[in-house]
């Protein structure tokens, strides 16, 4: 099994393709890659994992959001352009407890970063199982069966300025 590629070697490649947008999946995990991308103007799309994003949930306090916020956010804020600020990861819609308590993260995490000063967008990432069809692509659109669940997200990231991500891989259907 490799090795995921080091911090070093990522910003490299990242300056040699100009690029200027990174996703990195895991604050948590990924804190020296947050550390690398400090005061190099790229734009940054970090995530929640599904599993804090349970925990989130579960604290009507918010308290959860803001240890988690000040803990592996606020350290870079201010030096990572952080675009995006996505709780979960490929989260299915469907016979899923994580996506019933989404939207109570989503919540919670904005009172949060309002109480300790943070301003970053919030936003989702669905699994492909969301769409009932996906290729081809211009074709997509959602599974009726999970419209009850997505609209209300999809409302408080219309009113916040939110980012909804399904990750697509409609390659998999010819695979199998």
């Amino acid at each position: 099994m490799q090795s995921p590629p080091s911090p070093k070697s990522i910003m490299w490649l990242l300056r040699q393709k100009s690029m200027k947008r990174a996703k990195v999946y895991d604050a948590f995990y990924d804190r020296d890659l947050l550390t690398a991308l400090q005061d190099t103007g790229v734009d940054v799309l970090v995530g929640m994992s599904n599993a804090d994003v349970g925990r989130v949930a579960a604290d009507d306090s918010s308290n959860e959001a803001a240890k988690w916020l000040e803990s592996n956010i606020k350290p870079f804020y201010g030096r990572v352009s952080f675009r995006c600020l996505q709780l979960g990861s490929k989260m299915a819609l469907q016979g899923n407890h994580e996506i019933s308590t989404l939207l109570q993260a989503m919540v919670h995490v904005q009172a949060a970063q309002k109480r300790l000063g943070l301003d970053i967008s919030l936003g989702i990432d669905l699994d492909n199982a969301a769409l009932a069809e996906s290729f081809p692509p211009s074709a997509a659109a959602f599974d009726g069966a999970i419209l009850p669940v997505l609209r209300p997200l999809l409302t408080f990231m219309e009113h916040n300025m939110g980012t909804l991500v399904v990750s697509i891989f409609p390659m998999i259907r010819y695979v199998l």
